[in-house]
């Protein structure tokens, strides 16, 4: 497991395995994905291009995770997509953790114990968060 660096954006790096198991959140639903991924890249830009304490007080497209150092994107849509994200540098740069589709609120903590164990393996391996 690796951070990769997103073309395109200055500030945001995600786990190398992010926009494969974004895109299987939707299956064979091409037209669905192709609609959360402009949803996602648009909240992206966003990210790359505002300090994220504006992000926050801007609305529900960014949240942050209580009593954590955990973010989530988040698109309301009859899917719900939500993209586990979190700040771990002086340079304010963002890492893409996972996805998950949100369809009761315990799928947070299901997806935010994923984040954490995604965190302690990068950490291992070299890379930092």
């Amino acid at each position: 497991m690796q951070l990769v660096s997103l073309k395109g954006y200055k500030k945001i790096y995600a786990v190398d395995s992010f926009f494969d198991e974004f895109k299987k959140l939707f299956g064979k639903d091409t037209h669905t994905y192709e609609l959360e991924k402009k949803s996602l890249l648009t909240s992206l830009d966003l990210l790359d291009q505002h300090p994220l304490l504006e992000l926050l007080k801007m609305g529900a497209r960014f949240e942050r995770l209580s009593n954590e150092e955990l973010y989530v994107i988040r698109h309301v849509s009859k899917t719900n997509p939500r993209c586990i994200f979190v700040t771990g540098d002086e340079d304010g740069n963002f890492y893409l953790l996972n996805s998950f589709l949100e369809k009761s609120r315990g799928d947070y903590e299901i997806a935010k114990d994923r984040a954490k164990g995604i965190i302690k393996k990068i950490s291992q391996g070299g890379d930092s968060v």
